[in-house]
């Protein structure tokens, strides 16, 4: 999936700031210093997941995103944010909503993602100027 539709199809199931993060994310990481051997550190899954949990996003509709179009398993998704929970980039919170299963809302630990990639990826108050 090209970065256009895959921007196009996240807003329909996140926050347009998500998605703003998102492509922000996306370009930071893709400079040398996040690759080894030409493979990117962090992930387009990372990156969404960052992204969601910056804008406190659910997590289930991150998956289902994920799964609707093609990007990812359930599997993989849960894998991924497991991952970024262990390095305390990001927490999650259990929202209990009648009956069934809580849902997880997302969190970014924005201390910790500072202190490993910088004070330069999140820019407080960005406008979605149409060139992102």
């Amino acid at each position: 999936m090209k970065c256009a539709e895959t921007v196009e199809s996240m807003s329909k199931y996140l926050k347009k700031q998500t998605v703003i993060d998102f492509q922000l994310l996306n370009r930071k990481f893709e400079g040398e210093k996040y690759r080894i051997c030409n493979e990117k550190l962090i992930d387009v899954i990372s990156i969404i997941i960052l992204s969601a949990a910056k804008n406190e996003e659910l997590f289930q509709d991150i998956i289902n995103w994920g799964e609707e179009n093609g990007v990812a398993s359930p599997a993989t998704f849960s894998r991924r944010k497991n991952f970024l929970i262990d390095l305390e980039l990001i927490k999650e919170n259990k929202i209990k909503e009648g009956v069934g299963r809580p849902k997880l809302k997302l969190k970014l630990n924005q201390q910790r993602f500072e202190k490993m990639f910088g004070k330069t990826f999140f820019k407080k108050n960005i406008k979605n100027n149409g060139d992102l």
